[in-house]
């Protein structure tokens, strides 16, 4: 026969991770085209210090989502590639790396700098560094891409 003491310490036990888990509520939300998203495949999420998603899709350009509802920057309003690898973002800056190089967002303007297809994007000491297939390359705002000699 079990002990009472143990008896009250599994019901103990058993009401705790009960309560504990009933406090979740964690809600899982899917988007679709039909929302909104400009594209499937996602290759990049980024929060800003707004709250603002950014994605970065394939074949769909840059798209921010507010919680309600998406807006679409693409190679229509002057992204230079509708096919985004990496978002990073400093300040009110949005970086982004795409397959044709390497684009700045500032407020609604787009800088663009054709180059190697941006894999990743690392912003590391004040520096922009961007990882590609041939090398590694950093922007400088002066000079824009140059390859980083290892």
């Amino acid at each position: 026969m079990i002990r009472p003491k143990l008896l009250y310490s599994l019901f103990l036990l058993f009401l705790f991770l009960t309560s504990s888990i009933s406090a979740q509520d964690n809600q899982l939300q899917s988007y679709t085209l039909e929302d909104g998203l400009p594209q499937s495949q996602v290759y990049d999420i980024l929060q800003d210090e707004k709250g603002y998603l950014w994605l970065g899709t394939q074949g769909g350009g840059l798209s921010r989502f507010n919680g309600e509802e998406f807006k679409v920057w693409n190679e229509d309003n002057g992204l230079l590639s509708n096919y985004i690898f990496s978002l990073a973002q400093s300040n009110d800056t949005l970086f982004i790396g795409t397959r044709r190089g390497f684009s700045i967002k500032y407020k609604e303007n787009f800088t663009n700098y054709e180059g190697p297809k941006i894999n990743k994007i690392i912003l590391l000491n004040n520096r922009i560094l961007l990882a590609t297939n041939i090398g590694l390359y950093e922007f400088k705002k002066k000079n824009g891409i140059g390859k980083v000699n290892i």
